[in-house]
C-alpha cells in the first residue's frame, strides 16, 4: 500500500465549534431503544428498536411510523434487529441476531429476502452473528474477530463460497469489547475509561482506524491507498464525579440477551442485569481523546468522531475527512445521542424521565 504521511509530529489546530440548536422535525412516538435509523433518498428512513423488536419505516417528515414486516422467523420476519447497514441504492440490511441473518429492506421499505449468516457460502463459512459490525455499499460484510493481543477486521462478499476474509485492519487487543445489541464479545475486563483504538467503514468501502495515543486517524480508501492523518490536537478532560456516577448509572441498565434453555424451544430473550463494576476499579484521572464506539461515517464519506467533554458540556464532534484531517467540529444540543447521519441531516434522540427515547432530525448545511 502506498501510505502519506501528513506531518505527523505536529498537532493539528481546531476549527471553530458550530452548534445544532434546533431540530427539524421531531417524532411524535418514544421508544425503548432507538439502535439504529437508515435515511433513504427521498428523506424517508428506517429505524430498529432491538428491545421492542421492532423495524419500522418513517415518513419523510417523522410524522409518521410504518411496521416493515414482523417479529417470527419465516420470510420478511425477524425475531432481535440489532443494526442497520446501508447497502447499495436505498436497500438496507437489518442485522437479525435472533435468526443469525440478514434481512434485506428495499428502497420501498418493503422485506425482499434475506442473507443467512449460517449458511456456509458466507465468506470461509459459518458468520457469528453477533461479530458482525458493518456493511458498505459495494457488497462486503465486515466482523470483528479477536485474537490474542490483537483484533482483526475482517471483510468479504456474503454469498461467495470461495471468498477469503481479507484483513482490512488490525487494532491491539482490548480484553474483550460489547458486540451488537449488548453481547460481550470475550468478557470486558478493562477499567472505565481505557483508551481505545476504534474503526468505522464508509458506504464506499473506506475503513477509519483512530489511535488514541497519538490521537490521529488513519484512512485506508477502496483502493487500498492509505493515509495517515496528522496529530490531533486536544486537552486531556479530567474525569470527575459526575462523570463516575454517569458510568455506574449506564451499568445498572438491563442487557438484552439471547439465549437457549434446556427444555425450551428456540431463542429465549430475556433482560439481565448487567455485571457490575468491581469495588477495586479504578478510575483513571483523565479521560481519553475520544469516546469507545464514537466513530461513524456519513454518507459522504466524512467520520464523525465523539469527543469526551465535560459532563456540563454538549455531545460534540470532530468531522474528520479522507486525508485524516479535522475539517469541522459540531455540537448537538444537551442530553442528545447521535443516532445516524444522512446526506445533510443528523439524527439523535433524548430520554425522558420514563426511559422513552424520542427521535429528532436536524439540517446540517
Amino acid at each position: 500500500f502506498t501510505i502519506f504521511t501528513l506531518f505527523p509530529a505536529l498537532a493539528a489546530a481546531q476549527p471553530p465549534l458550530r452548534q445544532l440548536a434546533k431540530p427539524e422535525a421531531v417524532l411524535g412516538q418514544g421508544f425503548t431503544e432507538v439502535a439504529g435509523i437508515r435515511e433513504l433518498s427521498d428523506g424517508r428512513s428506517v429505524l430498529i428498536d432491538p428491545r421492542e423488536q421492532r423495524v419500522l419505516l418513517l415518513s419523510s417528515d417523522l410524522s409518521d411510523a410504518s411496521p416493515i414486516g414482523r417479529v417470527g422467523q419465516g420470510p420478511g420476519e425477524y425475531i432481535r434487529p440489532t443494526r442497520l447497514f446501508a447497502i447499495e441504492g436505498d436497500s438496507t440490511a437489518v442485522l437479525d441476531v435472533g435468526n443469525a441473518r440478514l434481512l434485506i429492506v428495499d428502497g420501498e421499505g418493503r422485506p425482499a429476502g434475506f442473507v443467512d449468516l449460517g449458511a456456509e457460502c458466507v465468506g470461509t463459512g459459518p458468520v457469528r452473528a453477533a461479530t458482525v459490525q458493518a456493511a458498505d455499499g459495494l457488497g462486503h460484510l465486515s466482523i470483528r474477530r479477536t485474537n490474542p493481543g490483537k483484533v482483526n477486521i475482517l471483510r468479504a462478499f456474503p454469498g461467495d463460497c470461495d471468498a477469503v476474509w481479507e484483513i482490512v485492519a488490525e487494532l491491539p487487543g482490548t480484553g474483550g469489547r460489547q458486540g451488537a445489541g449488548g453481547i460481550v464479545l470475550g468478557g470486558d475486563t478493562r477499567p472505565p475509561f481505557s483508551p481505545t483504538t476504534e474503526w468505522a467503514v464508509g458506504r464506499d468501502g473506506r475503513v477509519a482506524v483512530v489511535h488514541p495515543d497519538p490521537f490521529r486517524v488513519v484512512v485506508r480508501h477502496g483502493n487500498g491507498e492509505i493515509r495517515e492523518g496528522p496529530v490531533i490536537a486536544y486537552e486531556p478532560v479530567a474525569v470527575t464525579e459526575s462523570h463516575r456516577q454517569q458510568r455506574l448509572e449506564e451499568q445498572e441498565r438491563p442487557v438484552l440477551m439471547s439465549m437457549r434453555t434446556r427444555g425450551e424451544a428456540g431463542l429465549q430473550h430475556r433482560y439481565l442485569p448487567p455485571p457490575p463494576l468491581p469495588e477495586s476499579t479504578s478510575w483513571p484521572a483523565t479521560l481519553p481523546p475520544f469516546m469507545e464506539d464514537g466513530a461513524v461515517f456519513a454518507p459522504d464519506g466524512t467520520l464523525w468522531l465523539q469527543r469526551w467533554v465535560p459532563t456540563s458540556q454538549p455531545p460534540t464532534f470532530d468531522l474528520i475527512d479522507g486525508d485524516g484531517r479535522v475539517l469541522d467540529r459540531v455540537q448537538l444540543p444537551m442530553g442528545r445521542r447521535l443516532v445516524a447521519l444522512g446526506e445533510s441531516t443528523v439524527y439523535a434522540v433524548w430520554r425522558d424521565d420514563f426511559d422513552l427515547e424520542y427521535v429528532e432530525r436536524y439540517r446540517l448545511r
